[in-house]
């Protein structure tokens, strides 16, 4: 039972998620992923899009970098700036 509400709630995540890239409230991940790649280069391992405190969509990425470092950035998702990590 609480496997199927992890994936319900898995899955409203997701349909919250396209729904706001839909909506024009956020930028496709590929789009912020084009953005930072100057700057943060790496194979994207996670990502989540999600609201913070102050109710502002973000994205939490996980890369792995060049020489096999783990980077962990906080990306506004409506301008695709890095607000933390790195």
């Amino acid at each position: 039972m609480a496997q199927r509400n992890a994936r319900n709630g898995q899955r409203r995540d997701h349909d919250r998620a396209r729904d706001a890239v839909g909506a024009g409230d956020v930028l496709p991940l590929q789009a912020i992923m084009r953005r930072i790649s100057g700057s943060y280069p790496g194979r994207l391992l996670d990502a989540n899009l999600g609201k913070n405190r102050k109710g502002r969509w973000i994205y939490r990425l996980k890369l792995l970098a060049p020489g096999d470092q783990v980077r962990r950035l906080v990306v506004d998702a409506q301008s695709g700036r890095v607000l933390s990590g790195g």
